[in-house]
C-alpha cells in the first residue's frame, strides 16, 4: 500500500493500447492486497507465523513474536568447538515443537540502512533491476555487496512523472552466513527482515532475493481459490436473494391483481355504458338548447326594440336572426342586439333608406349564440332562484302592508 504519496498511475509508465488497463488492475491489486489480513497473505506472512533466528559469531537465538512481545524458545552456542552434527541435533530438538513454522532471519536494526529515493516513472516497469544499478549511488554498497528490498510510495506530489521508493539495505556477508548456517541444519530461510519491522509494520521488508524466496504452496493457492469462490457465492447471493424475494412478491401480487383486474374491467365496462347512455340522453337536450327557441327570440326582440320601431318581417335562418322594418333611430339598433343575451355580432345587411314620416327602412342580421347544456341548466337554476326570491319579497311586502288591529278590541260584527 502507498505511504504518504497518493497511489495513482504515473503517465508514460507503459505503452500500448491496453497499457492503461494493465496499470489500473495492477494498482487495484496493490490496493486490495492491503485489505487482506496479514496471516492470509503468501508474502509477507504474519510475524507470529515464523520462528525467528538472530545469529552472530557467538550464538543463534530463536524467538517467536506475538502481540504480547518476543518469546525466546532456545539458543545454540556457536562459539564452542562442538561437532556440526551435534549442533544440528540440538537445532532439530529445539525446532521440533515448531517444525511446521517457517524460519525467518531477524537482523538487528543497527545493521539496516533505509533511504527514500525518487525515480522516473519509466523505471517502474523494471524496478528491481534499476534499484540494483542505483544502489551504489545512494548507499555504501553495490548490488554484489548487499541484499535489499523496496516499498513503492506512489507518485511524487511535486512531480507527476516521478514516484517514491523506500529502500531497505543490509550487508550481504552476515546474511549469507546465517543462510548457510540454516542450510547446513537442513532448513531454508523464508524471509530476512529487520527486527524493528517484524512487529510494527504488517508489510515488513524481506531482504531475500526474489529467486531465493520460497514459492507459495498449493494449499495456500487452494485457500485463495476457496475464498474467491466463497466471495463469488456471496456476491451471487447478494444479487440473487433480492431477485428471488421480488419474484415471490410478484407472484403474491399477481394472485391479488387477477381478481382486481377483472373487477376493474367490469367497472370500466359500466363506465363506458354509463357514458354512452348519458350521451344518448344529453343529445336531444343539447340539440334543443344549443340554439334559442323561436318564441324566446320573438320575446327578446320585442323587449329590445324601442317604441319608434316597427317590424315587417322576422326570419330565423340557420344560425342567424334577420329582421326587416322601419325605425326612427337606426343608430341604436346594433347596440341593442349586441347587449342581448341571445344574439351577437349584429350588423345591417343593406343600406338604410329614408321612407315616409322620416322613418328609415332597415335589414339587420345577428348571429345566434350557442349554449351548452350546462349553461342552460345554470341559467334555469338562476331564474328559478330569482323567482323564488321575488315571491319571498312580495310576500314580505304584503305582510308589512296588512293593517294591525289594536290590542283588546274585537272585530266588528257583520251587519245583517
Amino acid at each position: 500500500m502507498a505511504g504518504s504519496y497518493p497511489s495513482i498511475r504515473a503517465p508514460g509508465a507503459a505503452t500500448g493500447s491496453f497499457a492503461g488497463i494493465r496499470h489500473f488492475f495492477r494498482w487495484w491489486g496493490r490496493e486490495l492486497v492491503g485489505l487482506v489480513p496479514a496471516r492470509l497473505r503468501p508474502y509477507p506472512r504474519a510475524a507470529s507465523g515464523f520462528v525467528w533466528m538472530e545469529a552472530d559469531e557467538r550464538q543463534a537465538v530463536f524467538r517467536r513474536y506475538q502481540k504480547s512481545g518476543a518469546q525466546e524458545i532456545g539458543r545454540i552456542d556457536l562459539a564452542s568447538q562442538a561437532d556440526p552434527a551435534a549442533r544440528k541435533l540440538e537445532f532439530d530438538t529445539l525446532i521440533r515443537r515448531h517444525r511446521r513454522h517457517p524460519i525467518g532471519i531477524a537482523i538487528p536494526a543497527d545493521r539496516v540502512l533505509r533511504k527514500r529515493i525518487v525515480l522516473p516513472a519509466m523505471a517502474r516497469a523494471n524496478l528491481r533491476q534499476v534499484l540494483g544499478f542505483e544502489l551504489g549511488r545512494h548507499t555504501p554498497f553495490n548490488a554484489d555487496q548487499a541484499h535489499f528490498d523496496h516499498r513503492e510510495l506512489g507518485v511524487d506530489p511535486g512531480h507527476a512523472e516521478r514516484f517514491g521508493v523506500e529502500l531497505t539495505v543490509a550487508a550481504r556477508r552476515p546474511i549469507d552466513e546465517s543462510l548457510a548456517l540454516l542450510r547446513a541444519w537442513g532448513r531454508e530461510a523464508a524471509t530476512v527482515s529487520p527486527i524493528d519491522e517484524i512487529i510494527g509494520i504488517p508489510r515488513y521488508a524481506n531482504l531475500l532475493p526474489p529467486h531465493a524466496r520460497p514459492a507459495t504452496s498449493w494449499l495456500t493457492w487452494l485457500g485463495y481459490a476457496v475464498m474467491a469462490l466463497v466471495t463469488l457465492a456471496l456476491i451471487a447471493g447478494a444479487f440473487a436473494v433480492p431477485l428471488w424475494q421480488k419474484r415471490e412478491v410478484a407472484i403474491a401480487l399477481i394472485a391479488q391483481v387477477g381478481p382486481a383486474k377483472q373487477k376493474a374491467a367490469a367497472i370500466e365496462d359500466l363506465r363506458q355504458e354509463l357514458e354512452r347512455v348519458t350521451a344518448d340522453y344529453r343529445y336531444p337536450l343539447e340539440r334543443k338548447y344549443a340554439r334559442p327557441a323561436a318564441v324566446a327570440l320573438i320575446e327578446e326582440t320585442t323587449r329590445l326594440l324601442p317604441d319608434d320601431t316597427w317590424l315587417n318581417q322576422l326570419e330565423i335562418k340557420g344560425h342567424e336572426l334577420i329582421v326587416h322594418g322601419e325605425t326612427g333611430s337606426s343608430t341604436g339598433l346594433i347596440r341593442l342586439f349586441e347587449k342581448s343575451r341571445l344574439t351577437e355580432d349584429a350588423a345591417f345587411r343593406s343600406p338604410l333608406v329614408k321612407g315616409r314620416n322620416n322613418l328609415e327602412r332597415f335589414q339587420l342580421a345577428a348571429r345566434l349564440k350557442v349554449f351548452t347544456l350546462e349553461e342552460v341548466v345554470a341559467a334555469q337554476k338562476a331564474e328559478a332562484e330569482a323567482r323564488e326570491k321575488a315571491k319571498a319579497e312580495a310576500a314580505a311586502r304584503r305582510a308589512q302592508a296588512k293593517p294591525r288591529q289594536p290590542a283588546g278590541t274585537k272585530p266588528a260584527e257583520r251587519t245583517r
